[in-house]
């Protein structure tokens, strides 16, 4: 996995995490405090919607532009 996918998985995961406490909230900053485990009460969407984007995100982007290794051992220049 190149460097961009592995930065882009990260980013994708912590938008994933806010991004459900936003939609439902309101507001970017109510979901970060959502994801953030207001009241030490972790909830499952802030994990499930990290876990999900990031591994899809990196997925994607891995398959979409290989390393300069994956080039090579299939003979791309």
């Amino acid at each position: 996995m190149s460097p961009l996918a592995a930065v882009a998985g990260g980013l994708a995961g912590l938008l994933g995490a806010v991004l459900p406490g936003w939609v439902s909230q309101g507001s970017f900053t109510a979901g970060a405090l959502a994801a953030s485990f207001p009241d030490s009460i972790p909830t499952l969407a802030p994990f499930l919607g990290a876990l999900l984007a990031s591994s899809l995100v990196s997925l994607l982007i891995a398959w979409l532009y290989p390393g300069a290794r994956a080039q090579e051992a299939v003979g791309r220049p």
